[in-house]
């Protein structure tokens, strides 16, 4: 399978789960999307005019613990005047007024907060402050085991090896199996801003280091109140370091490997999670119902509640954009395998009508692999894929091989040799420039006459249709130019044939005639007589002849097109013809999107369709169609060549 680097590059059919909870956030049907949620609701019950946080749903969201710090002033001047644990469960009416755990306990200077529980709520895991000495605070991470109504067992104090919390600012979750702790930290006393960490219990009960989760996660900005789903991969976190909505946004990330430094690009949750405030804590009760905290009404932390509304929307995730030809055509329906560096299958894509598939990038740096499914890989050999980066443009090629596997063209040794001459009324082209262009119209490379006019070149045994376009040429030697490859001797075998501005290459069937220009035949006795660039074809009226077509321009980004006068020799011709019809045939350049240009290249032929109709033709006898950029008959490399694009073409039917 071929390696492609994903960095310039929005996956079908099968689901790659994302778990939230048990399918919140998945890829899927060609895209990385996330769920719609309904507009989130305050918790009266549980809310004050305190700062509540760290919700810890259990018994399958039908109970909760949570802590409440208290303050005393507002704002900036607010300070903290400690924490405790508080707990609810929900009635038939919705929560039920909560009450303060550990009180019968409490003892004076010692503060818990919640940052875990077990699954069925026995175990508590809290982060306890001790001020009672006032010269020296004392942090401990452990937990309590319930021994019945409002009865807890001694605090069990957690040590995490070299782990020292001094005057940190630290949170903490731990997920239900007691085994993964993690951690927002700030790197050092002087940080206000943390980072994430996570420490791991092995099988011996021991627990590691704490382990940074590195820069795909951490920024120079805040990490925090990070969440870990049961699947161990999906992490949620708030941070203002990612970009987003307000001072804190909620963003979710996939874990890529076994390891926890290797992270998907994080994604922001977006409105109505994330305001303009600061929103964070977020949590899931069971499959579908979330909780959060946000200071978006009132400037205190309360605790909101919303659903998945059963919709998604596009993550904002980069994307890869390509499109598969085989034989010179788009092909629909090709099954596409996307591996990662391990081997591992993270997407499928089905080309569309136009050959074109998309798919997310997890990690903007990872190199991906990429092959047709394993039942149509004999059937394609030698079929090309194109990357297509933002600007709708070709970027890199990839060709299938008899070892059934996608080769960057860069990358493939199977050539043979060609070589050929370009003459100019009869004298070598000496030192003349041409872009050599695969059949789908992707220029390949540029090469370079010698002074005899002869050039050679190692071309891809993949590559049996192409053409050249010279550059910086006249129109007279547009016009006189013949390009043609030779053998060994020096023998003229193929010919470039000039049709639409292009050389196209072809085989000599009949050594004294080939096709040329506009459709029409043009005799060569000797193999050497130029070709001649026919112009104004139907300028002077048709000759009546299946396949004859007059060609409008288009400004850049426009619909109405130039010398629209040309049309009325269309009128005229039909008007004598009553029984013929013609095809209008829009074009664009590749500028912008493909799905733009299809658009594009719509209006304009609609356009012209609307002049012929408002002259007084029939409309049922105007079939309007859209190439988009499909059919260039110039490079798009130049704007000399794009201009040359952006066409009309009625064609006669």
């Amino acid at each position: 399978m071929a390696y492609f680097n994903q960095i310039k590059m929005k996956q079908q059919l099968r689901l790659f789960i994302l778990f939230i909870g048990m399918a919140l956030c998945h890829i899927a049907t060609g895209q990385f999307i996330i769920p719609k949620f309904e507009e989130p609701q305050n918790i009266q019950e549980l809310s004050t005019n305190d700062e509540e946080g760290f919700m810890v749903p259990f018994n399958d969201g039908q109970e909760m613990y949570f802590y409440r710090t208290y303050s005393k002033g507002e704002g900036s001047d607010a300070k903290s005047k400690g924490e405790a644990v508080w707990y609810s469960k929900k009635g038939k009416n919705g929560w039920k007024a909560p009450y303060r755990l550990f009180k019968a306990d409490f003892i004076e200077g010692i503060h818990p907060t919640v940052i875990g529980t077990s699954l069925d709520g026995k175990r508590i895991y809290t982060f306890v402050t001790d001020y009672s000495d006032k010269d020296k605070y004392i942090y401990r991470l452990g937990y309590y085991d319930s021994e019945g109504k409002d009865k807890w067992s001694e605090f069990v104090e957690i040590k995490i090896p070299n782990l020292t919390f001094e005057e940190k600012w630290c949170d903490f979750h731990m997920n239900a199996d007691g085994n993964i702790l993690l951690i927002a930290m700030s790197p050092s006393p002087q940080h206000l801003d943390q980072d994430l960490y996570v420490s791991i219990k092995d099988s011996n009960g021991k627990w590691s280091e704490a382990i940074d989760l590195g820069p795909r996660i951490n920024t120079q900005k805040e990490e925090y109140s990070p969440v870990l789903l049961a699947d161990n991969k999906t992490l949620y976190f708030a941070s203002d370091g990612h970009g987003g909505l307000g001072e804190l946004d909620i963003f979710v990330t996939y874990r890529l490997t076994d390891g926890w430094t290797q992270w998907s690009k994080p994604l922001n949750l977006g409105a109505p999670i994330n305001s303009e405030a600061t929103d964070e804590f977020f949590v899931l009760a069971n499959d579908n119902e979330i909780y959060f905290t946000s200071d978006r009404v009132n400037g205190h932390h309360n605790i909101y509640f919303t659903k998945a509304t059963g919709e998604f929307q596009f993550a904002n995730l980069d994307s890869v954009g390509g499109e598969f030809f085989f034989k010179g055509l788009p092909r629909e329906n090709i099954s596409l395998e996307i591996f990662d560096a391990e081997d591992n299958l993270v997407a499928e894509v089905v080309t569309d009508a136009f050959g074109r598939f998309t798919f997310q990038k997890l990690d903007p740096d990872a190199v991906y692999m990429i092959k047709l499914a394993a039942e149509e890989e004999d059937d394609f050999i030698g079929s090309k894929i194109y990357f297509v980066n933002e600007d709708g443009q070709r970027t890199n090629r990839y060709i299938l091989t008899e070892d059934g596997v996608f080769a960057d063209a860069k990358d493939i040794n199977q050539t043979e040799r060609i070589q050929g001459t370009f003459n100019y009324k009869d004298l070598p082209m000496k030192d003349a420039a041409m872009v050599l262009i695969d059949e789908n119209g992707f220029p390949i490379d540029t090469i370079y006459t010698d002074q005899n006019g002869n050039f050679s070149y190692d071309k891809l045994i993949y590559d049996d249709r192409y053409s050249v376009v010279p550059l910086a040429l006249n129109d007279d030697e547009w016009n006189n130019s013949d390009i043609f490859l030779t053998d060994l001797d020096g023998n003229r075998t193929y010919e470039f044939i000039l049709k639409k501005d292009q050389f196209f290459f072809s085989e000599i069937q009949d050594s004294n005639e080939i096709v040329s220009v506009d459709q029409k035949d043009q005799k060569i006795n000797d193999n050497s007589a130029p070709l001649e660039k026919e112009e104004g074809l139907l300028s002077e009226g048709w000759n009546g002849k299946s396949g004859d077509f007059l060609r409008v321009k288009f400004e850049f980004n426009r619909t109405n097109p130039n010398g629209i006068n040309k049309l009325d020799v269309v009128i005229e011709f039909l008007k004598n013809n009553v029984n013929a019809t013609i095809t209008v045939e829009g074009h664009a350049d590749s500028i912008g999107t493909m799905a733009d240009n299809m658009a594009l290249g719509q209006k304009r032929a609609d356009a012209v369709k609307a002049y012929l109709v408002n002259k007084g033709l029939e409309s049922n006898r105007i079939n309007s169609v859209s190439k988009g950029e499909s059919i260039p008959i110039a490079t798009n490399m130049y704007k000399e060549g794009r201009a040359q694009n952006r066409r009309v073409e009625v064609i006669l039917d």
